[in-house]
């Protein structure tokens, strides 16, 4: 599933660089983090089949090199929500960032704040949202399960 040059449990061999893509990363993560941790990382909802269809859908994704091509004025800013992001790019709410990394939700938020992009908290954060406020700052944003109905109703 992971492909070569990861052994059967996934793991990188050899890996003695810098991490440069997605299954470097994962590697490293599958070797630091308990395997709860990991596995609640790294796996998806119920059968996973929309954590597939989205591997898939980046994995058709190629990209098209141009040369000599003027690229002193570029624009990768995109308009969402009536509003103009820098880029098309949001970090998603990802729960228990706490448990990845110290602070990871913190850390997250000011990652974002860095880069001029919003931050999502998750409802199942280890950080408050009042904590991620004060500390990080940025363009936060929250993601909320409604798990009863008539609570739902009563917010719009």
């Amino acid at each position: 599933m992971w492909g070569f040059p990861y052994d059967k449990n996934g793991v990188a061999r050899g890996l003695t660089v810098t991490p440069v893509c997605i299954d470097d990363y994962r590697s490293l993560a599958k070797r630091r983090l308990p395997r709860m941790v990991f596995d609640y990382l790294d796996g998806g909802a119920e059968s996973e089949r929309s954590l597939h269809r989205n591997l898939g859908a980046f994995a058709a994704i190629n990209f098209a090199p141009r040369r000599l091509v003027d690229v002193s004025h570029r624009n990768s800013s995109v308009s969402l929500f009536g509003r103009t992001l820098p880029t098309p790019f949001v970090v998603a709410p990802t729960g228990l960032n706490g448990a990845l990394w110290p602070d990871g939700d913190v850390a997250l938020a000011r990652a974002a704040r860095s880069a001029g992009i919003p931050f999502v908290l998750s409802t199942a954060s280890n950080a408050t949202i009042e904590d991620v406020a004060e500390r990080a700052g940025g363009d936060l944003w929250f993601q909320l399960y409604v798990v009863q109905r008539d609570l739902g109703s009563r917010l719009n």
